[in-house]
């Protein structure tokens, strides 16, 4: 052989080598990495936990199919991120499975504090044969063909009005048509003591977003007291902001200077999410929004000079809601009390006592008079309810629907006309479903640049036998 073509062809089976392994290991153009294998083994999957090579025969005789099989403990395994000049911003995931539970796969160490999950198998939804119209991540089932798109749905008043009847969810909540009279300007300002975190809700209704936000810190327990302040659109964070800690970290039950956090967003208007993730070690003292519609999912009132000594003197808060129950949980056994609730007093004797103020909640309550009214004197409780929570009655507004059917295994299918959510029904070919996933994935990484999955069954009630999950083929993309 010609030495020349000798070494030409060297050269370019080694540069075939660097580009291959430059793509792989860097991902210079972007692509981030592609982790597929088909069971019983891969070298891209380290560390797969709780699986079982077992031998099956498939529809095709005399032919092995081989898959793994899931106990009731969840599989889990890491994939490493390699170096690219563009960070991963989603999970491209591919599956091919057999089950009959509920059957998910999440990410357990995205920076983003909210463990990222998706559903693949739905066992209840699968089964439906009503027509269905899939846009972005949103599936709408019909039982009988009304609407022909989401958006012609989701902006029915008839629908929302009526607070949900006739309407299950998966995965999603549904946000009421807010009412043109209920958007006029105003001010929201608590003036009361919340202890740890809480998650609010507010209808920006002028394009621009304005939150003032203090904290002051117990210093009863070691460790940093951060409050993180995230708020999120559609299930999609729009900011993130943090208060640090007041620089005490032991419990010395130190009181230091109160801490304050401004925030200014220019945003599309509607209904946002906030959620203060705070500590048990820290209090919000004040919350100032330039926007009047503010609801809360639960409160911890610490409104009590003799448990919280940065409170100045006992308040009377008073919070108005349209559910007809209400879960009260007390913060230390010492402030047993009673709570008036319309006028009716109730006494708070154990640390976890439920209250039903009438039969059902006030579904599609038409005007702010309809509102139960709970007055809390000495404080030092928390108040849950099936709906939500509001500190003045103009700041009322129910950003989802409260009596929309959660769906489950047991949910009676008949009961409903629509069902909307976060799945789409899986396709099936040779005994087989197949479905097609898409994981988003925040901007941050831990140190060690891995993302850890989990597969898992739902149905942690059903005996080991029966809670069963088979995976043939499982492929993912990080982009």
């Amino acid at each position: 052989m010609d030495k020349q073509k000798f070494r030409t062809g060297l050269i370019i089976i080694l540069s075939a080598f660097f580009l291959v392994f430059l793509l792989k290991s860097f991902s210079p153009l972007g692509l981030k990495a592609i982790y597929s294998f088909k069971y019983p083994g891969s070298g891209f999957i380290k560390n797969v936990l709780n699986l079982n090579t077992v031998l099956d025969l498939g529809e095709i005789k005399d032919q092995e199919i081989r898959y793994l099989e899931l106990d009731n403990n969840k599989a889990t395994f890491s994939l490493v991120i390699p170096p690219s000049p563009r960070p991963v911003s989603k999970a491209k995931i591919s599956v091919d499975f057999k089950t009959d539970k509920e059957a998910k796969i999440d990410i357990n160490n995205d920076l983003s504090d909210e463990t990222k999950v998706v559903t693949f198998f739905e066992p209840t939804i699968q089964g439906l044969l009503w027509d269905s119209v899939t846009e972005d991540k949103l599936t709408l089932y019909q039982k009988n063909k009304k609407y022909i798109d989401i958006d012609s749905f989701l902006n029915d008043p008839d629908i929302t009005s009526s607070d949900g009847k006739g309407v299950g969810l998966y995965n999603y909540k549904i946000k009421p048509v807010i009412k043109n009279s209920d958007l006029s300007n105003g001010f929201f300002e608590t003036n009361s003591k919340l202890r740890g975190g809480h998650t609010l809700y507010t209808y920006v209704s002028n394009n621009k977003l304005e939150i003032n936000i203090s904290k002051i810190d117990l210093n009863q327990y070691q460790g940093s007291d951060t409050v993180d302040i995230v708020g999120s659109y559609n299930d999609e964070d729009t900011f993130r902001e943090t208060i640090e800690d007041d620089g005490i970290d032991d419990n010395s039950n130190r009181k230091t200077q109160t801490q304050e956090k401004f925030i200014e967003k220019i945003l599309e208007n509607g209904i946002y999410k906030i959620l203060i993730d705070a500590g048990i070690d820290s209090v919000i003292t004040d919350i100032k929004i330039n926007q009047k519609l503010v609801v809360f999912d639960r409160l911890f009132l610490v409104d009590n000079p003799v448990i919280y000594p940065i409170a100045d003197d006992y308040k009377i808060n008073t919070i108005y809601t349209d559910s007809g129950k209400l879960s009260f949980i007390l913060g230390h056994e010492s402030q047993k009390q009673n709570v008036k609730i319309n006028n009716n007093v109730f006494e708070i004797d154990q640390e976890n006592k439920s209250v039903n103020i009438n039969q059902n909640s006030i579904a599609g309550y038409k005007t702010l008079s309809e509102l139960n009214v709970i007055e809390s004197q000495i404080n030092d409780i928390e108040i849950h309810s099936e709906s939500v929570l509001a500190l003045g009655k103009e700041n009322f507004f129910k950003p989802y629907l409260t009596s929309a059917t959660v769906i489950s295994p047991s949910t009676d299918i008949n009961s409903l006309d629509y069902i909307i959510g976060k799945y789409k029904r899986a396709t099936e070919k040779d005994g087989w479903y197949h479905q097609d996933l898409e994981i988003p994935i925040s901007p941050d990484f831990p140190e060690d640049n891995k993302l850890d999955f989990s597969i898992y069954t739902n149905d942690k009630s059903a005996s080991r036998k029966s809670n069963w999950l088979k995976l043939k083929n499982l492929k993912i993309t990080l982009e």
